[in-house]
């Protein structure tokens, strides 16, 4: 039998067992590039304070000179029992192997720890490198040209709305100058940058910007430049074209009109004219502006999308406010005739015309109960001021100033509608305001001129009446008709509001584009996880032995399907009159509950979820209101953090507060934190049930996932399963 020496043996094992741990490649998730480490090193290098083994300096485990960057708790282990293995051998068999053997095999192990943490650096940038690709990919730049509140801005805050409650893309919105809806989009978590065409460089500086992005959206033919960039970069993107502005007019209308300085009719037509099918979407909200461009654009590059309202949000304002108590607030008794004209004043719109017609209503109809409600004063630019001057002029001439009001643009204009018996659209210029759809959900007849879109939402003499533009008698005549006939308003309000129905539906409008969008830039998967090193914990420590310490940074815990049985608050009002569709709420796959039905059922769904008490009557998880007062007495930081729902923001936000005062005491609203966007909110963990938790911000908080059927498919991140098991998480020790 050949005797094998001890050296030669320990030697053996150790480069077999180095070898596999080496040359090993981490394991990645997602499809990340995974980093494989083809060998240790070169030689290491000798240290210059060699180790004495014989005669001098006792030399032991606890002396050694330890790596102080981090490593894998595996590799540490392995290295750590090879290092204790090694030195019981050269105790046994010290006189068998050289001291130069053994001082190159524990200085090896010395450096082992620090190779492994240098390797799983290198794997953390992969996978970082590989994460900022893949959200890129699904990152949208959203441009509009301006702030300022009107119908097109107001259309990408309803479209940012639903598109940022799925949770599907991160958007940003890039904007020429500060305006009064900043804060509505930065209430959805949408970061909102100002951008001005007129600056230098502000092409080279848009190229860099939106590198950062997979897609982009924009809003208003004044977004041609942007529309252009993406053209060139071979971005997808969304076009949508509110406005009608005849060919031979884009210098008029941008520079006068608009203001809006570094837009010329050579860039928009270039945009127009590089638009070709596949490699990007011009959208334009009636089918008559899409023939306005004829010759200038590729048809099959273009469809209509109608815009659309969310009428569920103006039934709920309906069924809240009182009609005459609105009137009231306003100025008017239930025996006045009120004519409303909603939207910006300026010569495009016509309230010259709406002025004229209005004093003829008096003074030749005999109207005495007539009064006249504007809204949409703007006192920026001069030509807005000189307008408004120009129509109090005309009031004032006819007698009627006494009767007529003009307000200011409003941020929350729904109670006009309620107010007013009748609504007046007498743009010379026009393609499809929201203002007619707005007036048909509420049921109210419209008197509107015959141009552009607007046939298209109105037949005349059935949810109003068509007049030619600029013609104040032919308004005035159509005024007096709907004054005459309280039968003859109702009947064109009922067949107003079937028609918002059927062809202005929110749903129908946000499905399109969501589907647009979900084509530019998919929904995003989970990231991969990216977990540093844990520190490296030295021979003869028992890292598994040493209690975790308690955080010392607020602890975020989620509400609904976290601490309260949401889903089961819904199974109690939806079941009463659906029983059929028991399995599809309780085997649910998709985080947004509605996503689990059909189309048809949606918008039900919706409802529900406003109804009053929806958010009170939640009952608490088992084990969720003791484990929350249990980390608060071993002193944790506990705030629990919620995001009120879109489809009723102020009564959710009212029941939660009730409902944590009621279930964990008045001391509790303290620590409540409402946030649509939770990425501001700092904490070093967030416990949610939410698959992906997204916002503006990077979190300075950790991801828990809270365990809940359709969050399965993530992966990489540690899980509560239920409140039993908080402790194994959070990282406190379970009590003995």
């Amino acid at each position: 039998m050949t005797k094998i020496s001890s050296t030669t043996l320990t030697l053996g094992v150790l480069f077999c067992v180095l070898a596999s741990l080496t040359h090993a490649s981490l394991p990645t998730a997602g499809g990340a590039p995974g980093l494989k480490m083809s060998k240790m090193a070169s030689a290491p290098k000798r240290r210059t304070e060699a180790m004495q083994l014989r005669g001098g300096k006792t030399y032991s485990p606890e002396q050694s000179e330890h790596s102080e960057h981090e490593s894998s708790s595996s590799s540490s282990s392995r290295a750590q029992q090879l290092f204790q293995a090694l030195w019981e051998t050269k105790e046994k068999h010290g006189d068998g192997l050289s001291a130069s053997a053994l001082e190159d095999i524990l200085t090896t192990l010395r450096e082992y720890p620090e190779l492994m943490y240098m390797k799983q650096k290198a794997d953390v940038k992969a996978i970082e490198e590989y994460n900022t690709k893949k959200d890129k990919a699904h990152r949208v730049a959203v441009f509009s040209h301006s702030l300022e509140r009107n119908g097109a801005n107001i259309f990408v805050l309803i479209l940012l709305q639903h598109m940022t409650s799925l949770d599907r893309q991160a958007f940003e919105l890039y904007t020429p100058a500060e305006g009064p809806m900043r804060e509505d989009f930065e209430k959805l978590g949408v970061k909102v940058n100002i951008m001005k065409p007129s600056d230098p460089g502000y092409m080279v500086s848009l190229e860099e910007e939106l590198s950062n992005f997979g897609a982009v959206f924009a809003n208003t033919i004044m977004s041609a430049p942007v529309v252009r960039t993406a053209q060139k970069l071979g971005m997808p993107y969304t076009w949508v074209i509110h406005e009608a502005w005849p060919q031979d007019q884009f210098d008029w209308y941008a520079s006068k009109v608009f203001m809006q300085k570094g837009i010329d009719a050579g860039i928009i037509k270039e945009a127009f004219q590089s638009a070709e099918p596949g490699s990007g979407n011009v959208c334009f909200p009636a089918k008559i502006q899409m023939e306005l461009y004829d010759g200038l654009i590729n048809k099959a590059a273009c469809q209509v999308v109608y815009n659309g309202i969310p009428v569920a949000s103006i039934d709920q304002f309906q069924k809240e406010k009182n009609r005459k108590a609105i009137r009231a607030e306003l100025g008017y008794t239930d025996d006045d005739f009120l004519v409303l004209h909603l939207g910006t004043v300026c010569a495009r719109k016509c309230q010259h015309v709406t002025a004229q017609a209005f004093s003829k209503l008096v003074n030749e109809k005999g109207v005495k109960n007539a009064k006249l409600l504007i809204v949409g004063a703007r006192y920026i630019r001069q030509h807005e001021i000189d307008y408004i001057s120009k129509v109090k002029k005309i009031l004032k001439e006819g007698g009627v100033m006494n009767r007529a009001t003009i307000m200011d643009i409003h941020e929350h204009v729904l109670r006009f509608y309620l107010a007013a018996d009748v609504v007046l659209v007498p743009s010379k210029n026009e393609v499809l305001p929201l203002v007619i759809s707005e007036a048909q959900a509420f049921r109210r007849p419209l008197v509107a001129s015959n141009i552009d879109g607007l046939p298209e939402a109105i037949t005349d003499g059935e949810e109003g009446f068509l007049v030619p533009p600029e013609d104040p008698q032919a308004l005035v005549d159509a005024i007096y008709k709907l004054q005459q006939s309280d039968e003859l308003r109702v009947a064109m309000g009922e067949k107003g509001r079937a028609r918002v129905l059927r062809q202005f539906s929110h749903k129908a409008m946000t499905t399109t584009y969501m589907e647009l969008i979900d084509k530019m830039a998919p929904e995003a998967p989970p990231p991969v996880a990216v977990q540093e090193p844990p520190a490296y914990t030295p021979p003869g420590v028992h890292s598994s032995l040493t209690p975790e310490p308690t955080p010392t940074e607020p602890v975020l815990v989620d509400m609904d399907m976290v601490i309260t049985d949401w889903d089961g608050a819904f199974c109690e009002r939806w079941l009463a009159k659906h029983p059929e569709d028991e399995q599809i709420i309780r085997g649910r796959t998709k985080f947004e509950i509605e996503r689990n039905f059909p189309l048809e059922k949606r918008d039900e769904v919706l409802k529900v979820i406003a109804e009053p008490g929806f958010y009170s009557t939640m009952k608490p998880f088992p084990g969720a209101l003791e484990a929350l007062k249990e980390m608060v007495d071993e002193g944790i930081d506990v705030r629990i953090v919620s995001a009120p729902h879109p489809q009723s923001a102020g009564s959710c936000a009212r029941e939660k507060y009730d409902w944590i005062e009621e279930h964990l005491g008045q001391a509790w609203i303290d620590r409540l934190i409402l946030a649509r966007d939770k990425t501001h909110v700092m904490g070093c963990m967030l416990i949610d049930d939410k698959p992906v938790v997204r916002g503006s911000s990077t979190p300075a908080w950790d991801h828990i996932v809270y365990d809940q059927p359709w969050n399965q498919h993530v992966s990489g991140k540690k899980r509560i399963m239920n409140w039993a098991n908080w402790r194994d998480v959070v990282g406190l020790s379970a009590p003995h």
